[in-house]
């Protein structure tokens, strides 16, 4: 039995409205320190590294299902032409360059005009990786050129850079546009034997330079 004092306490806590304690509540009083977050044990991961650089594109030359054409970020159809004195020279061999290619006939007046500024050029760009070909495809008569034309070609312009004779026609076919070549034609085609740009007719030195300085500092 309860002492009666004992019961007289609690009826009179009852008359005040006070209650025993929750011990739940009170059984631990001391806060609970926030973690460290240098202690963190499930850090969250490292930001993702800077993503690997893209591989460089594959030389048309050893890419036997790149799309070859003569539209821009085509594979050129390449090809493989003697220079005056019978050497032959592939356009694959130039991989590693960039290569301003002309095409040009030998009755053009534009081509005729603007021989001596392709030729400058080549000369200005001679201490770069970029190589200036001329490609005759037809003779002055509009006909199918030979090695003797490119004499006749070099000669009357002072051309030191190489140019080359499509003497079977081949080029001719490979390149055309629509069934035939705008006269005068000019590629850009870059280190790995991609066209980048191109522009016939009134395509200028500055534009073709400015097209070789952007892939300059890729």
């Amino acid at each position: 039995m309860r002492n009666p004092s004992s019961m007289a306490l609690a009826l009179l806590g009852l008359a005040f409205g006070c209650t025993e304690p929750d011990i739940r509540e009170t059984e631990n009083t001391t806060p609970i320190p926030n973690p460290d977050p240098s202690t963190n044990i499930n850090p969250d991961p490292d930001p993702d590294p800077d993503p690997k650089p893209e591989p460089d594109p594959v030389p048309c030359s050893k890419d036997s299902e790149a799309i070859r054409g003569v539209d821009a970020n085509m594979c050129t159809p390449g090809f493989e032409l003697p220079a005056a004195d019978g050497t032959m020279i592939r356009l694959a061999d130039y991989e590693g360059q960039i290569v301003l290619l002309e095409f040009v006939t030998m009755w053009c007046g534009t081509c005729r005009q603007a021989a001596p500024e392709f030729q400058e050029y080549s000369v200005e760009r001679a201490d770069d990786p970029v190589e200036v070909i001329t490609l005759i495809h037809e003779d002055v008569f509009g006909d199918t050129p030979t090695t003797d034309d490119i004499e006749a070609w070099t000669s009357q312009f002072t051309i030191t850079h190489p140019v080359v004779s499509d003497v079977s026609g081949e080029a001719k076919k490979a390149w055309s546009r629509g069934g035939t070549i705008p006269t005068p034609m000019t590629y850009v085609v870059d280190q790995f034997g991609y066209i980048r740009f191109f522009a016939g007719g009134n395509g200028t030195i500055a534009e073709f330079d400015e097209a070789i300085e952007a892939l300059l500092t890729e």
